[in-house]
């Protein structure tokens, strides 16, 4: 099924809160710096925004103001490919990657490279990084879940974090090693709000 369908309709989409999917992404980066803060224990919406923010402002663009309606899907693989990388400027890391925007370019650099940290120096440790989590996938199971947002009707929805992960798992389908399932959590603009600047 086409993605742009299935959000247009909602189709095999269930609403998830906010407050969830924030608590989701800062847990994960409370796994990564080892903190003391417990995401559990944060019970106000607005405090657990900021405290995801303080770690990682590029979550400032997905999660200030709330103006997204969130769902909790499973991507089909093609669906999977279907995805844009991050949003920025074109010199950006995931940008510079695939100048088309797509994930399934970037992954499809990666696929084609003998020495895959020569398609860019700058974003050398990004690729390498994905290498190993495609090298992982089929054995760890399902990774977490992405978190993708789709601010205008009808466009394909951008990665706001886990471009790593899913370029891990389209790397994996291209290698001939299966699909081992991708989920992943969806921010809809909301009928009526205006686009972001």
């Amino acid at each position: 099924m086409d993605l742009r369908r299935r959000v247009r309709d909602r189709i095999e989409m269930d609403p998830a809160g906010r407050s969830e999917v924030v608590r989701h992404w800062l847990e994960s980066e409370v796994d990564q710096d080892d903190s003391s803060l417990d995401p559990e224990a944060i019970d106000d919406e607005a405090e657990l925004v900021s405290a995801l923010v303080d770690r990682t402002p590029i979550a400032a663009r997905t999660f200030r103001p709330p103006r997204l309606d969130w769902y909790h899907l499973n991507l089909s693989p093609g669906q999977l490919g279907d995805l844009r990388v991050v949003e920025g400027p074109p010199d950006e890391e995931w940008r510079r990657v695939a100048p088309d925007g797509m994930l399934a370019s970037a992954a499809y650099r990666l696929f084609e490279a003998d020495e895959p940290e020569r398609i860019d120096r700058n974003v050398s440790h990004d690729l390498l990084e994905v290498l190993d989590l495609a090298d992982d996938i089929t054995a760890s199971g399902p990774p977490e879940d992405l978190i993708l947002v789709q601010d205008r009707p009808d466009e394909l929805p951008w990665i706001a974090d886990g471009n790593h992960t899913a370029a891990a798992q389209q790397l994996s389908v291209l290698r001939g090693d299966g699909y081992v399932g991708q989920a992943a959590y969806l921010g809809v603009r909301r009928t009526g709000e205006t686009e972001r600047p």
